[in-house]
This record gives structure tokens, sequence and C-alpha cells, in this order.
């Protein structure tokens, strides 16, 4: 929003605006999360600079993504549900399960409070 209240389109250096973005969430630490087909990316919010990547294992690509303030699922093609936990500066992988099917609705709770 600008000082009109209008809402106008802005730049976000971290971002990857190149590529369609699936999911853009606030999260912790004062951080944005953005989901692409390809990888997750931490952005600071105030500088606007990129603070860490995650990519998806080369051949594949993600097809849905949820995320809440601390945490980040993927589901990505050919049948892998991926979990990672959002820190600060870092995206950590903690669970990459193989399924037999791709899951086309994933959603996630927070576990637990997270720190403001």
């Amino acid at each position: 929003m600008n000082l009109e209240d209008k809402l106008e389109e802005t730049e976000i250096e971290g971002f990857c605006s190149q590529v369609q973005t699936f999911y853009c969430h606030n999260v912790v630490h004062n951080q944005l999360v953005q989901v692409t087909s390809s990888s997750v990316r931490l952005v600071s919010s105030s500088s606007g600079e990129l603070r860490n990547e995650w990519h998806a294992p080369s051949d594949y690509s993600i097809n849905v993504a949820t995320a809440n303030a601390t945490q980040v699922l993927l589901s990505i093609r050919g049948g892998h549900l991926i979990y990672l936990e959002i820190g600060d500066g870092v995206l950590v992988e903690k669970k990459h399960a193989d399924l037999k099917y791709d899951i086309s609705c994933p959603d996630i709770n927070p576990i637990e409070e997270y720190p403001n």
C-alpha cells in the first residue's frame, strides 16, 4: 500500500520474480518465505535480502506448498513430501517421505508457539 492507501507493485530483492510463486508467507524472525516450482527462498522482510534457499531435488518440481510461521510442507512430483523448519536465516529439511501417490492438498498447523 502506498501513502494514498492504494495497491502498487513492488520489488523484493530476495524474491525470484522470473518464476511463478506458489506460496508466500510472513514467518518468524522478520522474514518472508517464497515457494516456487524449484525452491523455497527465505528473505529478510526489512532489508529484502535473500537469507537462505532450499532447492528441490534435481529432476523434480514442487507441485503444492503450505506453511505457517515456523514450518513449510512441500508436495513434490513423484510422491515426495518434504518438511522444512524455518529458523533465523536458515531452512532445515527435517523429513523427506516417499509416498505412493502425489499429495494434492497438504496442510500444516503449528506444533508449538513460535518466538516473535
